[in-house]
């Protein structure tokens, strides 16, 4: 399990990045920095995994455009490991790693990767097995708006192939929250969709056979059905998780779950 490198950052201007070096050597790839409306303003700590080595280290912060941004503070936090049977990896091509870590029953995972869509996704997954039916809810808490398109939110995936058949529920920054299938390997995703709808947000996911319908909550109490149940064939055995991409391969997005269930 990597440690995580976690800033408090902002910045008035759009499209602005920082990288952080620890003895001249760059440990982190760029970091977007959350737009914001006025100076001091701190909507969101911002995470990346970061891998040092024993020994004293010199941090270096670089700053990435011709404008400035704000740092409130930085630090340097133990990689708190994932609840068994839980598993973590990169599915697809995601252009920088991703990690997650379990903290008091929340859940932070970083996920780059070009989307969750298409014939082939690239995120970050938090997966076990499950056979059969299942149903898994969460609240995404947080997440950070690297693209209005980035998104988090609980899944149902056949294998951890990249082009797998899928269903997943997921919410945006920009966009709404969404629940997305893809009904044969390699094929086409479509969605139904919700605007106007954002983190903190629960969302959650039901398979009965092959039948899959999704929700989404603003208390946990009252759910919302989006669009209507599908008929997706998927093996018995699939894995269910909790999923991040960030829609951007040159950046990380981070996001937070809480009350998920049955994932322990």
């Amino acid at each position: 399990m990597s440690d995580a490198l976690n800033a408090r950052v902002c910045s008035i201007y759009s499209g602005r990045t920082f990288r952080v070096e620890f003895n001249g050597v760059d440990k982190t790839g760029p970091i977007a920095v959350p737009v914001v409306s006025a100076w001091d303003t701190y909507y969101l700590t911002v995470s990346v995994p970061v891998t040092l080595s024993a020994g004293p280290q010199v941090m270096r912060v670089v700053m990435g455009g011709i404008d400035f941004m704000d740092l409130n503070w930085i630090e340097i936090t133990a990689g708190g490991t994932l609840p068994s049977p839980l598993q973590n990896q990169d599915i697809g091509a995601v252009g920088l790693s991703g990690s997650a870590s379990h903290t008091n029953s929340i859940y932070t995972v970083i996920g780059a990767g070009a989307d969750i869509y298409g014939s082939s996704d690239g995120f970050q997954y938090v997966h076990q097995t499950s056979s059969g039916d299942c149903t898994i809810i969460a609240r995404v808490a947080s997440l950070q708006s690297i693209n209005v398109w980035s998104k988090a939110g609980v899944m149902i995936r056949e294998t951890l192939t990249a082009n797998a058949v899928n269903a997943a529920v997921v919410v945006t920054p920009g966009n709404g929250v969404s629940f997305q299938r893809r009904t044969s390997t390699g094929g086409a995703t479509s969605f139904a969709n919700v605007t106007g709808v954002s983190a903190p947000r629960w969302v959650k996911l039901t398979r009965t056979g092959n039948t899959f319908t999704a929700s989404y909550s603003a208390n946990g109490t009252t759910w919302i059905v989006i669009g209507s149940p599908q008929t997706i064939t998927m093996a018995g055995a699939a894995r269910l998780g909790l999923a991040v991409t960030s829609h951007d391969a040159a950046l990380r997005c981070t996001a937070t779950f809480d009350n998920v269930t049955p994932i322990p």
